[in-house]
């Protein structure tokens, strides 16, 4: 009609069937298994460059301490002969007369006492007596020390002060007596040390930083303090009642003013690796202290004895040790962030029962 042409439309709800071959169907079963591979290639991408930048930082980050700082032992200058019932202890050292020009050695100290058996062969530990530097000034007894009690610690690479924090006594003996090595500097102060107890000299021999025993330390080391290293003028051994093993966050006290180490040299690895082992337990000490308040303390507290935690790392030292140096970091990184998983998945868990 007027040369248009006219197109009828079927009626409302009526459909015309299309016949579609068989090779243009799609599998929605197909479509939901696509879906469900490319969630877990996600997922496991995430934990890849997790695990990854994991590997990468913590080294870089948590880690103050020199890879290659290890516990090594040296010939010192103070010899011990020791009897069943009575240690006998000479130390030489140098003096300078103050009415010549002239410098004479003579015997300093000896040092004559009968102990029980116990008391000479402790864990690495600091006289309860000692003080540390806190950041809100003043000093404290280590003796008194509490769990995120701050403090200072010195940075071995450039002697540096560093704000630290007290994470766990591993160690209260009060009552017990111990063999402690006192060391005395041309400044005038002094600590003391049990003989397994690591810290960190000036070798000057070597001519570098080194971690030692403090049976171990020489006349020639020169201890660290703030900004500078410092000769030492004495070491002497004296018996004094009262032991402790602070652990903090870097690893390091400053005790007097000198830098020290808060492991000992029994668990025979670095300090490095000592501090890479107890990573765990700082890690959960930020996470616990971050969701409950700064005054929460996340592990239990012992008057006196060895800590638990500590007590495990002893009795599976060997275990511990080829876990942390012979297994690659990647892995060990993955299963740190398996156990954060799985502190913030149960802690989860119990706020949503709460809500319920």
């Amino acid at each position: 009609m007027n040369g248009i042409e006219e197109i009828h439309l079927p009626p409302r709800n009526q459909h015309k069937t299309i016949p579609v071959p068989a090779n243009h169907l799609v599998s929605v079963k197909h479509n939901r298994w696509n879906a469900r591979f490319k969630i877990w290639i996600g997922v496991c991408t995430v934990i890849g460059i997790a695990t990854f930048l994991t590997a990468v930082l913590i080294p870089i980050l948590l880690i103050n301490v020199k890879s290659t700082i290890s516990a090594t032992s040296t010939k010192t200058s103070v010899t011990s002969t020791t009897t069943t019932t009575t240690t006998s202890i000479t130390t030489t050292t140098a003096t300078t007369s103050t009415k010549t020009t002239s410098t004479s050695t003579t015997v300093n100290t000896t040092t004559s006492t009968t102990t029980p058996a116990a008391t000479t062969t402790t864990t690495g530990c600091y006289y309860g007596g000692d003080l540390v530097s806190l950041v809100e000034g003043g000093q404290r007894h280590i003796k008194n020390l509490k769990v995120g009690d701050k403090i200072w610690s010195i940075n071995d690479h450039n002697f540096e002060l560093v704000e630290d924090e007290i994470v766990l006594m591993m160690h209260n003996e009060p009552s017990q007596k111990a063999m402690f090595y006192t060391f005395q500097s041309v400044e005038g102060g002094q600590f003391s040390l049990t003989g397994s107890h690591t810290l960190p000299v000036f070798d000057t021999i070597r001519n570098e930083i080194t971690m030692k025993r403090a049976d171990s330390v020489t006349m020639q080391d020169r201890l660290i303090m703030f900004g500078k290293t410092v000769e030492i003028t004495n070491i002497s051994i004296t018996v004094s009642q009262g032991f402790y093993a602070p652990l903090t966050l870097t690893g390091y006290l400053m005790v007097n003013n000198v830098s020290t180490s808060v492991f000992s040299a029994n668990y025979k690895v670095s300090s490095a690796t000592l501090q890479l082992g107890f990573l765990p337990i700082r890690i959960y000490y930020h996470i616990t202290r971050f969701i409950y308040g700064n005054k929460y303390n996340p592990f239990i507290e012992i008057q006196e004895g060895l800590h638990p935690i500590p007590h495990f790392y002893k009795q599976h030292q060997v275990k511990l040790r080829f876990f942390v140096l012979k297994l690659p970091k990647p892995f060990f990184s993955t299963i740190i962030i398996v156990i954060i998983v799985h502190f913030i998945q149960k802690w989860t868990s119990k706020l949503l029962l709460k809500h319920k």
